[in-house]
């Protein structure tokens, strides 16, 4: 049994597989969620809401936060905070949350804890990765650990889509994708890269890949053993209720949720 569960996640017909103790509390007690903000250079005292932070490097000292003010106006949205990191050439700039819903770009809403789906302006910032700002080029990362191992990849060249598994092991350890559409694909990487989700985020988006510019963000999806961690904690449940309370507003055709909504109150106090 010790054997079997060392290695809790394997492959069956294309489909993920969970090995764990028959102790749900055992369970998740052994996935350790990681901090919404893992960044050393990043002033935690000073980033309120990393949600709405992108981080701008190869900052230079002649740049102002005006210039970046302005060369940012494209997210449509106004800059709350600008904090310089620990090094020095890495600013952090918080953007004001609107309540404009993005239709221009495909579902780029960001799934990481304490979620609100007003969140559109800084994912238009990750989507351009790129911004020129006095003659220089500066490039955009995001700040927030997602909540999932699972990636969104948008805008693949549809005639090298068996490119996409061996670019993505260059930075973690992929299991399978499916594709979404022929532009579109959802990468799956095993649970135990959790704690390394961030950097392969920040790697795979902005990247060219065969002629195009990749924007990569978190799925909206959980993993089982994952979603039983984050349901265990109350914030990050919050986060997963507001989720799909954001996805079940997607639907064309209104969804039926009160048994769902009825066993989220018996056994945890919280309503769908």
């Amino acid at each position: 049994m010790l054997r079997a569960l060392e290695k809790t996640e394997f492959m069956i017909r294309n489909s993920s597989a969970f090995v764990s103790e028959t102790s749900l509390e055992d369970t998740t007690n052994r996935i350790s969620i990681p901090n919404l903000i893992d960044d050393i250079d990043i002033p935690v005292a000073l980033v309120k809401h990393p949600t709405r932070t992108v981080k701008i490097k190869q900052l230079t000292h002649d740049i102002s936060s005006h210039q970046l003010k302005e060369a940012l106006s494209f997210c449509g949205s106004d800059i709350n905070g600008f904090f310089l990191g620990t090094s020095g050439s890495n600013a952090y700039v918080e953007l004001e949350a609107t309540e404009l819903a993005s239709e221009t770009i495909l579902i780029l809403v960001v799934f990481s804890a304490h979620h609100t789906i007003s969140e559109d302006a800084k994912e238009r910032a990750l989507a351009k990765h790129l911004i020129q700002v006095s003659g220089k080029q500066l490039s955009i990362f995001r700040v927030d650990a997602p909540r999932t191992t699972v990636v969104r990849i948008l805008n693949i060249n549809p005639q090298c889509q068996n490119n996409v598994l061996s670019v993505c092991k260059s930075f973690g350890k992929p299991m399978r994708m499916k594709f979404r559409d022929e532009s579109m694909v959802d990468v799956y990487f095993k649970i135990d890269e959790w704690p390394n989700m961030l950097n392969i985020l920040n790697s795979l988006n902005g990247l060219e890949v065969d002629g195009c510019r990749w924007v990569a963000q978190p799925a909206p999806i959980f993993p089982p053993i994952i979603l039983q961690a984050l349901w265990n904690h109350p914030d990050e449940r919050r986060h997963v209720i507001t989720l799909m309370q954001y996805l079940l507003k997607k639907l064309e055709h209104p969804t039926d949720t009160a048994e769902l909504s009825n066993l989220v109150a018996k056994f945890y106090g919280d309503s769908l």
